[in-house]
């Protein structure tokens, strides 16, 4: 064997005795934090004081008016401008709904045409005209470059929706 190959293995050798002797023989050391409890209790007890003294904290006319307003629903969110239109085939009215009601269940990022095929990007999936939205009870209708039609499943009811272009800054 030669020089190097000596060396290899006794230091392989060291390496196996000092892991046996770390897994096997040595006893584990457990580390304690002295007062630790302590620590926690002030923690506790703080968390108590703040609580106690912002319930006991008169609130200003406006502060109230605030966090009552914080808390309330929007009814129309403002950071958001889409138009959907229902379409009744049964009278052939145009009823327009009020956007909330359908912002948050399509959202109608892309389109790809492939020859006669065409591609709906809606909630981040792939639909093409016939098939079934994923929330179910709605099926994709007609698909074009800005807008995407979508029936509401035994209602006679169609959804359309406009695309919306994302740009990145």
């Amino acid at each position: 064997m030669a020089k190097r190959e000596k060396v290899i293995l006794v230091i392989m050798s060291l390496a196996v005795v000092y892991g046996i002797y770390a897994l096997f023989l040595s006893t584990p050391s457990k580390t304690t934090f002295d007062g630790a409890g302590e620590e926690l209790k002030g923690l506790i007890r703080l968390i108590t004081d703040v609580s106690v003294s912002l319930n006991k904290e008169n609130l200003t006319e406006a502060n109230t008016y605030t966090i009552a307003r914080a808390e309330a629903e929007w009814v129309k969110d403002p950071f958001v401008e889409m138009e959907v239109t229902v379409i009744s085939e049964k009278n052939g009215d145009l009823k327009a709904i009020d956007a909330s009601l359908y912002k948050s269940m399509f959202n109608y990022s892309g389109f790809l045409e492939m020859g006669e095929r065409r591609i709906a990007i809606v909630n981040g999936m792939e639909y093409q005209t016939g098939d079934e939205v994923e929330k179910g009870g709605y099926v994709v209708r007609e698909i074009n470059p800005t807008r995407v039609v979508i029936e509401i499943r035994g209602k006679q009811e169609k959804i359309t929706v406009p695309l919306v272009e994302e740009t990145l800054l």
